[in-house]
C-alpha cells in the first residue's frame, strides 16, 4: 500500500512556455522539477511545447534526477513538430533512459485531432515504437481529450500502456466522471490517468478553490475505487503565479498526500 501522493504526476513544460497565452497574467520561471517540489509530487512528465526544448535533453534530465519517475515526450504539443522519419524523439528518449534510470516512459501529447498524427502514427507504427520502448522496460503513454475516448479510436488506444484523459473546458467538469466511467471499458487493461488543470485553459480564466475542491475530491475517489490509476497536474508553467488554484492544490497535497491508498 502506497501513499496518495505517489499517484500524482506533474505535467512539465519548459519554464515560461505558457506566458502570454490563454489570458495568463504574469511571467512564470518555474521549471518542471521546481513545480514538482512545490506541489509535493515526485513524478514528472517532460513534454516539448512549441518544439522546445530540442534534444539533447541531458541538462533537463539532470535537474530531474531526484524525481522518482520521469516520462519524456516522443511527440510534444500541437505546436511541436512530428518528425515521422525519426519516429518523433524516440531515439532521444531511449538515449536518455540509458543515462538516467528514473526514466520510465515516453508520451505522445495532443494525439487525436491535431493534424495528421493518428494517420502518421498508425496502430502498426505505434506497435513498433511500443516494442522498442518495452525492450528497455519503458511504458508508452498517450495524452488525449475526453471527447476522443470513443470506439473509433480503439485501434490506436490499444497500443498504449497508459492513457491520460483531459477535459479542456472547466464547464465540462460535471460530465467528466460519467465520461471516464463509460470510456474506461474501451481501454480495458490500460492504466487510466485523470488530468487536473490548475488553470482553466479552455475558458481562459483562473479556477477558484471550489473548482479545485470538486476536482481533487472526485479524483481521489476514482483512485480509491480503482477506476483511475492516478492524476496528472497541469502545469509548472503557472505554478509560480500566485494562483488560488495552485495554492489549493499545494495545501491539499500537504494535508492528504500521505494518506494510504
Amino acid at each position: 500500500m502506497g501513499k496518495l501522493r505517489d499517484r500524482f504526476w506533474l505535467w512539465g513544460h519548459p519554464a515560461g512556455a505558457h506566458d502570454n497565452l490563454w489570458n495568463i497574467k504574469g511571467n512564470s520561471r518555474m521549471t518542471p522539477a521546481e513545480g514538482a517540489y512545490y506541489l509535493g509530487v515526485k513524478k514528472v512528465f517532460f513534454v516539448c511545447f512549441g518544439g522546445n526544448p530540442r534534444p539533447p535533453w541531458d541538462q533537463d534530465a539532470m535537474a530531474m534526477d531526484s524525481m522518482d519517475e520521469v516520462v519524456y515526450s516522443i511527440v510534444g504539443d500541437a505546436g511541436s513538430e512530428v518528425n515521422p522519419e525519426t519516429l518523433g524523439h524516440l531515439d532521444e528518449v531511449l538515449r536518455i533512459a540509458e543515462k538516467f534510470p528514473n526514466t520510465t516512459g515516453a508520451v505522445f501529447d495532443d494525439f487525436f485531432g491535431f493534424g495528421d498524427r493518428e494517420k502518421i502514427f498508425t496502430p502498426e507504427v505505434l506497435e513498433k515504437i511500443r516494442d522498442k520502448l518495452h525492450a528497455k522496460n519503458l511504458k508508452m503513454w498517450m495524452a488525449m481529450y475526453q471527447a476522443n475516448l470513443i470506439e473509433k479510436n480503439v485501434p490506436h488506444l490499444a497500443q498504449f500502456d497508459c492513457i491520460s484523459v483531459c477535459t479542456w473546458r472547466g464547464e465540462d467538469l460535471p460530465k467528466y466522471e460519467e465520461q471516464i466511467r463509460q470510456g474506461k471499458a474501451l481501454i480495458e487493461g490500460k492504466k487510466l490517468y485523470l488530468v487536473c488543470y490548475l488553470y482553466n485553459y479552455g475558458e481562459k480564466r483562473e479556477f477558484k478553490a471550489e473548482d479545485m475542491e470538486y476536482q481533487f475530491n472526485l479524483y481521489a475517489k476514482l483512485i480509491r475505487e480503482g477506476v483511475a490509476e492516478g492524476v496528472v497536474l497541469v502545469s509548472n508553467t503557472i505554478a509560480d503565479l500566485g494562483l488560488e488554484a495552485v495554492e489549493y492544490a499545494k495545501a491539499w497535497m500537504k494535508e492528504h498526500g500521505d494518506e494510504p491508498v
